[in-house]
């Protein structure tokens, strides 16, 4: 769709997306003043949102964090497109996103925000939210690799489960990077059988540090060149840590050396 199709949709954009429908019973004597007030309301809003650049420019904001946001499916209070960016409002710092929430409030918190550098908290006591955020950071990127010390067989079942609460992805190609301490001891943990399937649908690579690594650190790299840095391991994912999104140059970097040393895992 182009922008000149868009354009029907833009304008028919709410001036507050997340005020539903009420509706009220007006006397005959009052229903002059009702339409009088709503006229006045109307423009001063329309008024508002010119100054800022209208509904073009929102739109422009909103697409610089959701790139697929369709206007076609927001033309009315809490339709589809306006449920799938609250999270995102929520995470730009605007709460709470509800009826007095108006597209002025929306672009201007996402003008502000600055998804390269965001720190979030996980809880023991939130465990959806805690995908949900986690989801939210990926945003639309790919997880092209991930370094985990202490990554399991079933870290690979959370790493999927983070993904289905958002619409990011597994890269083509994606590399683990693990340590061979798991891929010991009487039962281990981490097993070239365990990950082979998982591994063989993104055509995929393990390879695993020497026992006795010292290194702690765990995170993502993702396909826009952000790191997202998780505080624990993807095997014991619910704790009360920080994760935070940043510049990934110097984790590429790390993990490119890191890699180098490793070996797969037979």
């Amino acid at each position: 769709m182009t922008m000149k199709d868009e354009i029907p949709f833009l304008n028919q954009m709410p001036f507050r997306p997340y005020k539903r429908f009420v509706s009220t019973s007006i006397s005959p004597a009052d229903y002059y003043t009702y339409v009088q007030l709503s006229a006045i309301t109307a423009g001063a809003e329309e008024e508002e949102l010119l100054a800022i650049g209208g509904r073009l420019a929102v739109l422009q904001s909103i697409r610089r964090h959701i790139s697929a946001f369709d206007p076609s499916d927001a033309t009315y209070a809490y339709a589809p497109a306006w449920v799938k960016l609250k999270p995102y409002l929520v995470q730009a710092g605007l709460n709470p996103v509800n009826e007095h929430t108006t597209l002025s409030d929306i672009k201007s918190f996402l003008d502000a925000y600055d998804p390269s550098n965001v720190t979030s908290r996980l809880s023991t006591l939130t465990p959806a939210s805690n995908y949900q955020v986690l989801a939210n950071m990926i945003g639309d990127s790919e997880i092209t690799s991930v370094f985990d010390p202490y990554l399991e067989n079933s870290s690979l079942c959370t790493l999927s489960t983070i993904l289905s609460f958002g619409r990011g992805g597994i890269a083509k190609g994606i590399r683990l990077l693990g340590s061979a301490d798991k891929a010991n001891g009487p039962i281990p943990r981490l097993t070239k059988l365990g990950l082979d399937a998982w591994l063989k649908e993104c055509k995929g690579e393990l390879r695993v540090l020497p026992t006795g690594s010292k290194e702690h650190r765990r995170f993502l790299l993702l396909s826009d060149g952000k790191s997202l840095i998780i505080g624990h391991s993807l095997n014991a994912f619910h704790k009360n840590e920080a994760v935070r999104v940043e510049d990934g140059s110097s984790d590429t970097t790390f993990f490119e050396e890191m890699w180098s040393r490793a070996t797969p895992l037979l």
